[in-house]
C-alpha cells in the first residue's frame, strides 16, 4: 500500500511541521524531519552585584614650606678669676671633676628649665679668665653665682692651706679677756714670741693668736683641747693658735703648755692689781 503523500504548508520548507487536520484513520502520521526548536524564552537571572570596592584615595602629602625657626639667643660672658695660672688645674679638678661638682651641676639644678651650658678657663696674659656660654639669661646669672662662690672657697682654701689650728677651752671670767690681750696687745705678742722661739717644728714664723667668749663652733680643720688652770671661774674662753708646722703633735704640746702659762700668768696680775690688802694691808 502506498502511502499518501504529507502535505506541507509553506513554511515546511522553513522546518515546521503541518498535518493534515482531517481525521482520516488510513494517514499515517509523520514525524518531522526537522523539528522546529521552540525557544523558551530565556530567564535572565539576575546580576548580583558586587558591592564596588572604592579604593581608598591616597592623599598627595601636602608639602609644607618649612618652617625658619630663628636661631636661639646665645648668652656669653667673661669673668677674672682671683687665681694664678698655676692654680688652674687645682681649681678644675682632675679631668673637670671640681669644677662639674660646684658650678655646671649645681647650675642645671638651680635654674627652671634646661639650658646647655658651658664653662671653660684660660689664662692670658694679664690674669685666669673663665669663659661661660648658655642658652638662657637665668642660667648665665645662676652659673655666675655658683662660679663666684667656687671661686671665694678655692681662694680661702688657698689662704690657709698647710695651716694647723689649735682650739683651746679655758676657765676664764670674761672680763679678764682683756688683760690677757695686754695693752695694744702686748700679751698676745708676748706669747707669739714664745712659741716661735720654742717650736723648731714651724715652717715659718707668722702665728695668729685669737680669743673670745665660748661659743658654739665648728669643729672641722681644727684640734680642740680643754686646758685646767688653778683658778676658779664660772666662765670659759676659746683661745685659737694658728700655725704653719711639719709636725703638729710637737706644735700641739709646745702651745698648749705655753697658753696655760700666759692664762695664769694674766689671772694672777689680774687678782694683783685688784686686791687692795695685798701690799701693806692694813
Amino acid at each position: 500500500m502506498r502511502h499518501p503523500t504529507p502535505r506541507y504548508c509553506q513554511s515546511h520548507r522553513d522546518g515546521i511541521k503541518y498535518e493534515d487536520p482531517t481525521p482520516d484513520p488510513t494517514r499515517w502520521t509523520i514525524s518531522p524531519q526537522v523539528t522546529a526548536k521552540s525557544e523558551e524564552p530565556k530567564s535572565e537571572e539576575p546580576k548580583s552585584e558586587e558591592p564596588k570596592s572604592e579604593e581608598p584615595k591616597v592623599e598627595e602629602p601636602k608639602t609644607e614650606e618649612p618652617k625658619t625657626e630663628e636661631p636661639k639667643k646665645i648668652f656669653k660672658e667673661s669673668v677674672k678669676l682671683d687665681i694664678s695660672k698655676e692654680d688652674i688645674g687645682l681649681f678644675v679638678g682632675a679631668k673637670g671633676a671640681t669644677i662639674r661638682k660646684y658650678v655646671t651641676e649645681r647650675t642645671q639644678k638651680g635654674i627652671s628649665s634646661p639650658s646647655r651650658i658651658r664653662c671653660s678657663l684660660k689664662a692670658n696674659e694679664d690674669g685666669v679668665y673663665v669663659y661661660m656660654k648658655t642658652e638662657t639669661e637665668e642660667a648665665m646669672v645662676t652659673m655666675k653665682k655658683f662660679l663666684m662662690k667656687h671661686s671665694e672657697s678655692f681662694v680661702k682654701r688657698k689662704k690657709f692651706a698647710g695651716q694647723t689650728r689649735f682650739v683651746f677651752k679655758v676657765p676664764m671670767d670674761h672680763c679678764r679677756i682683756p688683760k690677757f690681750i695686754g695693752t695694744r696687745g702686748k700679751n698676745i705678742k708676748s706669747l707669739k714670741e714664745d712659741i716661735i722661739q720654742e717650736d723648731k717644728n714651724l715652717t715659718e714664723e707668722k702665728i695668729q693668736v685669737q680669743i673670745r667668749e665660748d661659743a658654739p663652733m665648728r669643729m672641722k680643720y681644727l684640734r680642740f683641747g680643754v686646758i685646767k688652770v688653778d683658778t676658779d671661774s664660772d666662765n670659759e674662753v676659746l683661745i685659737t693658735v694658728i700655725i704653719k708646722t711639719n709636725n703638729r703633735e710637737e706644735s700641739w704640746k709646745i702651745a698648749e703648755r705655753l697658753v696655760k702659762e700666759h692664762v695664769e700668768k694674766a689671772s694672777k696680775n689680774h687678782h694683783r692689781e685688784d686686791d687692795p690688802f695685798e701690799d701693806n694691808g692694813w
